[in-house]
């Protein structure tokens, strides 16, 4: 019994040692020897994580949710001859290793401890100071004013009240409080009473959080609002617009908002424009109103996709109509065009071939932003992106400078998630056959159209095309590797006709190739 009590009192001295002398013996003499002799310290650190950037403390605040690692040092390394080690929480053990990942459950201040004990006997520790405090808890339920209370005082004081508690009972609440543009403070009690003046017909937000005096939030907090009330006979409305494009998830874009208000004769009240900085949504408010009834359009003027929406509503004395969140929808797909020599030639859908080709996508329900175009080539993916300036740009690969057509699609989606898709044929890179200039400008009152079969790889031609206008025109090779035939001037229309001319091989390989025939009204010399 004395030995374990002397046991006791060694391990309670060391509480008060930070390092101490670990001594050797010369031998059979037992006399000390300074030079044999080693310097021990123990050190205890806590750190969120191990690495090197986290910071390290000898004390802390956490919640029982957090997961603190405990790191014990010893110098001049861990590979002195030791005894025994542990870690010990409030006198209790806690861990057996060097250094662990553990969470504090229980509330309250806690003494974390490490001892060391070496071979020769000599025991070393350190402390740490660790506080443990649940988050406080607020009723998100129990409050007052109700949310879209009518009718509250301007002036004579609006009171405020809710409920919280510390689940743990050791720790003071505070409450941090704001009226929206108005107040922001914190109180110590569960209320507030604002004796200032307010604005009339107006509709206020309001909120709360607990806070303990550690300095944790609650995961509550209350969001409130109410409407104070008008003059005698005075009403108000309010809402907020948001877009189609806004709920899908991807329209995140400024827009203002036009109300217009009019009577039970269609007679316009009041129209008013009210811009936004918010990226979802639109708030606005009109008052004063008399009582009585009327139509409501709420329109996105900047972007006309988005259908405006009206509402016939009846506003009572005293109070504020909300019409809560109002959708706007836009169901116009967004317009694909070729862009060539600056135009756009939207009933293109053969194009020749070139290295890069440039298409125009317009839509009015979003900026050109936050459209996402992609190119495929014969349903390989070339590129997506989010169109800048309303250009989009495809780079074909070399694979694609081939002689035979490829099918481009080009498809573009709005922030709405309206889609379209447009289909072209890339005419072949490699040209078999010639055929007249590009463009051929008709200066007689005729003109004649031909065709040249010179590929390389001794294809036989089987079949020679031209097509302009309704006409579609056929004629047989019969071996002959040339074909030509005479139009009159008066057989094409009035300035820039697209010509077809193709030839169509007995393996069944077809080639085409586009150009232009200009009409004017000019006579003599010859095609």
């Amino acid at each position: 019994m004395m030995l374990a009590l002397r046991t006791i009192f060694a391990f309670t001295l060391a509480l008060a040692l930070a390092g101490q002398f670990s001594a050797c013996s010369n031998g059979e003499d037992y006399l000390y020897d300074e030079e044999q002799s080693t310097f021990i310290e123990v050190s205890a650190e806590m750190a969120s994580s191990f690495d090197s950037s986290s910071t390290r403390a000898k004390s802390d605040t956490l919640t029982p949710a957090d997961t603190l690692i405990f790191i014990a040092n010893i110098l001049p390394s861990k590979s002195i001859k030791i005894k025994r080690y542990l870690w010990t929480m409030d006198g209790e053990p806690l861990s057996y290793d060097f250094s662990f990942r553990k969470s504090i459950e229980e509330p309250g201040l806690h003494k974390i401890a490490f001892f060391l004990e070496t071979y020769l006997g000599d025991t070393l520790s350190d402390t740490l100071s660790l506080l443990i405090s649940n988050l406080p808890v607020l009723d998100e339920n129990k409050f007052i004013p109700a949310r879209h209370s009518q009718g509250l005082p301007t002036s004579g004081g609006v009171s405020f009240a809710w409920d919280a508690y510390d689940p743990d009972s050791i720790a003071a609440l505070y409450y941090h409080f704001t009226i929206e543009g108005i107040v922001d403070t914190v109180v110590p009690e569960q209320g507030f009473t604002y004796w200032g003046d307010l604005p009339p017909l107006e509709h206020l937000r309001w909120s709360v959080q607990a806070i303990n005096e550690f300095g944790f939030a609650s995961r509550e907090k209350i969001h409130g609002d109410f409407f104070t009330r008008g003059g005698i006979g005075e009403a108000g409305l309010t809402g907020a617009v948001t877009t189609s494009a806004a709920t899908s998830g991807s329209g995140q874009f400024d827009f203002g908002v036009n109300v217009t208000v009019r009577d039970t004769f269609e007679r316009v009240v009041l129209t008013k424009d009210f811009p936004s900085n918010n990226l979802t949504t639109g708030p606005f408010a009109v008052s004063p109103l008399s009582a009585g009834r009327y139509s409501i359009e709420v329109s996105i003027p900047e972007y006309p996709n988005f259908a405006g929406d009206t509402f016939d509503v009846t506003l009572q004395a005293g109070e504020v109509l909300d019409l809560d969140t109002i959708t706007l929808r836009d169901t116009v797909r967004p317009h694909i065009a070729v862009l060539a020599a600056g135009s756009a030639f939207t009933k293109i859908d053969t194009l020749d071939y070139s290295d890069t080709l440039k298409f125009l996508v317009l839509d009015f329900g979003t900026p050109s932003s936050q459209v996402t175009v992609s190119a495929f080539l014969e349903s390989t993916l070339l590129t997506e992106t989010a169109v800048s300036g309303d250009t989009f740009t495809v780079i074909l690969p070399s694979s694609a400078r081939t002689w035979n057509r490829r099918l481009l699609d080009i498809v573009a989606i709005d922030a709405s998630k309206n889609k379209t898709v447009r289909n072209y044929v890339i005419e072949g890179a490699d040209s078999w056959f010639r055929s007249n200039p590009n463009p051929t400008l008709i200066t007689s009152d005729s003109v004649r159209l031909y065709i040249l079969d010179n590929n390389r790889y001794g294809f036989k031609p089987d079949t020679f095309y031209f097509h302009f206008g309704n006409r579609k025109i056929a004629q047989y090779a019969n071996d002959v590797p040339l074909y030509s035939q005479t139009f009159l001037k008066i057989e094409f229309n009035e300035g820039e006709n697209t010509i077809m001319s193709g030839i169509r091989y007995t393996n069944g390989i077809t080639q085409w190739k586009r150009w232009t025939l200009i009409r004017n009204n000019s006579t003599g010399g010859s095609p």
